[in-house]
């Protein structure tokens, strides 16, 4: 199996800045915004290891005793959890909120668990449904060599159909003044959702302008972006160290994605 987690290394924000912004975000118990500025500034780009394999340093500090340094350490055990966990989910088209969701519910054994059947996410995890279990199970698929015969091959490229559907409904809804009745016939005569699946996934994009088009706007980003450090780095290229680069300074702007991506390629080129 390609993701699991003992082959994962997760890296974290490397700027100074971006240290600080990540320690004050309030993901990690006991660090606020003004504690954050005050460990940035006491050890610099060495605060995660100080977090992480020394924290009896901590209590130099003032303000910070025995207590507040457990809750420190243990926050940060739980999130180094969450950020293995949302590589391996955000990589498979899976959101930060559902992913701190399955983490909830799994716990460590999210990535196994996942791995082994995707499909129980849509039985145990709330807000999932199938169609996003069966996208999780398609792209696992397809890295581990799963689709064998042309007809898992038909199942997955139906999915495929859906994905490019919606693409246009969501322009035809609000570009080109489509009615309700319209999208629901397109996607219903263009796809094989059920007309329930269809009536529910037409509300969806009727409420929420633009998330088709975001969505496939930033899966296509992404891969444009791996196939530019594949080339640019050949036999050299990791993907694991890919998606770490990837994800380490949170939500970003796809320009400044592409920037960082860059940014990497430059200096992986330099050694």
């Amino acid at each position: 199996i390609q993701f699991r987690t003992t082959f994962l290394k997760v890296l974290p924000p490397s700027s100074i800045d971006g240290i600080e912004k990540y320690l004050g975000s309030g993901m990690i118990k006991g660090i606020g915004p003004h504690f954050a500025k005050k460990l940035v500034k006491a050890f610099g780009e060495d605060v995660f290891d100080v977090i992480e394999n020394a924290p009896e340093r901590l209590k130099k500090l003032d303000g910070i005793g025995p207590k507040r340094v457990e809750k420190i350490t243990s926050g940060w055990a739980d999130q180094k959890a969450i950020r293995e966990i949302m590589v391996f989910l955000q990589s498979h088209g899976v959101g930060t909120l559902r992913a701190v969701r399955i983490y909830k519910t799994y716990g460590a054994d999210a990535i196994p668990l996942v791995s082994e059947n995707p499909y129980r996410l849509a039985r145990d995890i709330k807000g999932i449904g199938f169609l996003t279990a069966d996208q999780i199970a398609e792209k696992l698929g397809i890295e581990m060599g799963v689709y064998r015969s042309p007809y898992e091959h038909f199942g997955r490229l139906s999915y495929e159909m859906w994905r490019a559907c919606r693409l246009v409904i969501d322009t035809g809804l609000h570009s080109q003044g489509w009615s309700r009745d319209q999208a629901m016939d397109y996607l219903a005569g263009n796809t094989s959702l059920s007309r329930g699946n269809v009536r529910s996934e037409v509300d969806r994009y009727i409420s929420w302008p633009a998330q088709a088009l975001s969505y496939k706007l930033g899966e296509l980003k992404i891969w444009e972006l791996r196939h530019r450090v594949e080339a640019a780095l050949g036999d050299d290229f990791d993907l694991r160290e890919f998606h770490d680069v990837l994800l380490g300074n949170g939500a970003l702007p796809l320009s400044m994605l592409e920037n960082v991506i860059d940014r990497y390629i430059a200096k992986k080129g330099s050694n």
